[in-house]
C-alpha cells in the first residue's frame, strides 16, 4: 500500500471514531437478540458468515480497476477470431487501452484493422501485428516491434496516422501479455494418435507457443515491474487441464502443461509485481468447434490406421467417436462472453483473479468433480460423456 492509499485510509479511519463505539453496542445486542432464539448453536453460524464476507469483500474488491489504462499496452495472441478478436476489441474500446492483436492469417490482420478503423479515435487503438506462435522469429519480431512503439512516459499519438508510418512512439506502459492462440487437438483415442501427427503440433501451438511468447516479451514486462512494481500474463488452459476426458489426450496433457507452467511464473516472477492469471472455460462455440473440423480431424486418423487397427475397433467405434465430438459441439455454449469478461478483468483489474473458472459447466461441474477422489471423480465423467458405451469391436465380439 502506498503512502497517498495509507493516507486515505487513515482519514476514513478517522471519520468513523466518534461512531464507533455505538455501533458495536448496537451491534452487540442485536447479536444477541437473535442468537437468544435460534434453536441450535450460534457457533453453526460462524461457516456461513466468513464464506458471505469472503465473497462480499471480493466482489467489492474486484471492482477496482487499474488507475489510467490510456497508458497500458496489452498484446494478444490469436486474434484472427473467437476469443482473441473479441477481446482485442473489448480492451479497445471500453477500457482505452492501446492493444496490439496477433494476427496469423492475413484475414485476421485486416479483420483488426478495420476494428480499429471503426473506433475512430474514440476509446483504445488497435494494431494488427503478424504472429506465428510456432516461430520463435516470430514471437521475438513482435515483441520488437510493440517495443518501438513504446515511448516512456508519455501516450499522445495521432489517429489520423497509421502506427507504421508514424515517427513518434505509441504509449508508455507495456502492462499485459494474453496468451490466447490454440488450437483444438481432438482427434480419438489415443492408440490413434502419433506424437509427429497429433501430440506434437497441438503442444507446439497451446504449450510451447505459449513459452515463446512469454520468453519475448519478458524483458518488457520486467522493465515495468522493476519501474512500477506491475504487470500481467494472461494465459488460456482449460476444464480439462484439470480433469481431462477419453479421445481427448493430445489437448488435455497442452492444457495441463499450461497449468503447470503458469503455476511455476507465477511464483518466479512475484519479486517483479507481475501477476499471472489462468483462465479455465468449459466448451464453448468458437470456430474451433465447427462440423467439418470434427470430421477431417477424426477421419484423418482413422484413414492413416492400418488395416489391423481399424479391424480392432471397426467402423461403428469410429463413427461414435465422431458423434461423441459432435455432441460437444451440440451442447457447447454460445455465450463468448462469459469467457471475454474473464479475460477483460484479469487484464483491467486492479486485484484480478488468479484463475478464472469460465462458464456453469466448469463452475458447477468439472470444478467441484475435480476436487473428488479419482475412482468418484472417473465416474462423474462416466456419467457426463458416456464414454463407457463406446465399445471396440474387438471388446464386443470377445
Amino acid at each position: 500500500m502506498n503512502s497517498h492509499h495509507s493516507i486515505e485510509l487513515f482519514s476514513l479511519l478517522s471519520f468513523l471514531d466518534p461512531v464507533r463505539e455505538p455501533l458495536k453496542d448496537a451491534w452487540a445486542s442485536v447479536t444477541h437478540n437473535v442468537t437468544a432464539h435460534l434453536p441450535f448453536s450460534p457457533k453453526w453460524l460462524a461457516l456461513p458468515a466468513v464464506v458471505t464476507s469472503y465473497y462480499t469483500a471480493r466482489y467489492l474488491w474486484e471492482l477496482v480497476r487499474v488507475r489510467d489504462p490510456a497508458s497500458k499496452v496489452v498484446f494478444v495472441t490469436g486474434t484472427d477470431s473467437g476469443f482473441g478478436y473479441l477481446l482485442a476489441v473489448k480492451l479497445a474500446r471500453e477500457s482505452g487501452m492501446t492493444v496490439f492483436a496477433g494476427c496469423l492469417t492475413e484475414r485476421g490482420r485486416k479483420a483488426i484493422a478495420e476494428e480499429d478503423r471503426r473506433l475512430g479515435g474514440s476509446g483504445g487503438r488497435l494494431v494488427d501485428v503478424p504472429l506465428d506462435v510456432t516461430d520463435e522469429d516470430s514471437c521475438q519480431a513482435a515483441a520488437r516491434f510493440i517495443e518501438e512503439n513504446l515511448k516512456p512516459g508519455e501516450c499522445e499519438y495521432n489517429f489520423a496516422i497509421s502506427i507504421k508510418s508514424q515517427p513518434q512512439a505509441l504509449c508508455s506502459d507495456f502492462w499485459a501479455l494474453v496468451n490466447n492462440a490454440g488450437v483444438l487437438g481432438l482427434f480419438g483415442p489415443d492408440a490413434w494418435c502419433s506424437v509427429e501427427g497429433e501430440y506434437y503440433p497441438t503442444m507446439n501451438v497451446n504449450a510451447f507457443g505459449m513459452v515463446r511468447c512469454v520468453h519475448a516479451f519478458l524483458p518488457l514486462l520486467k522493465r515495468s515491474g522493476r519501474e512500477r512494481g506491475e504487470g500481467r500474463i494472461v494465459s488460456a488452459s482449460s476444464i480439462v487441464g484439470r480433469m481431462a476426458y477419453a479421445f481427448g489426450a493430445p489437448y488435455s496433457m497442452t492444457k495441463y502443461a499450461v497449468e503447470a507452467y503458469m503455476d511455476t511464473i507465477r511464483q518466479e516472477l512475484s519479486p517483479w509485481g507481475i501477476t499471472c492469471c489462468i483462465l479455465e472455460p468449459s466448451g464453448f462455440k468458437t470456430p474451433f468447434l465447427n462440423i467439418p473440423d470434427i470430421h477431417r480431424r477424426v477421419d484423418r486418423v482413422w484413414d492413416r490406421l492400418s488395416d489391423e487397427v481399424k479391424e480392432e475397433y471397426g467402423e461403428e467405434y469410429h463413427q461414435q467417436v465422431t458423434a461423441y465430438f459432435l455432441g460437444a459441439e451440440k451442447y457447447a455454449s454460445p455465450k463468448l462472453h462469459h469467457v471475454v469478461d474473464n479475460y477483460f478483468h484479469a487484464v483491467t483489474a486492479k486485484w484480478p483473479r488468479l484463475r478464472y473458472r469460465c462458464g456453469w459447466e466448469s463452475l458447477l461441474i468439472y470444478v467441484p468433480a475435480s476436487y473428488l477422489p479419482t475412482v468418484m471423480g472417473d465416474w462423474v465423467l462416466r456419467r457426463l460423456t458416456k464414454h463407457h458405451l463406446i465399445v471396440p469391436a474387438a471388446i464386443k465380439n470377445s
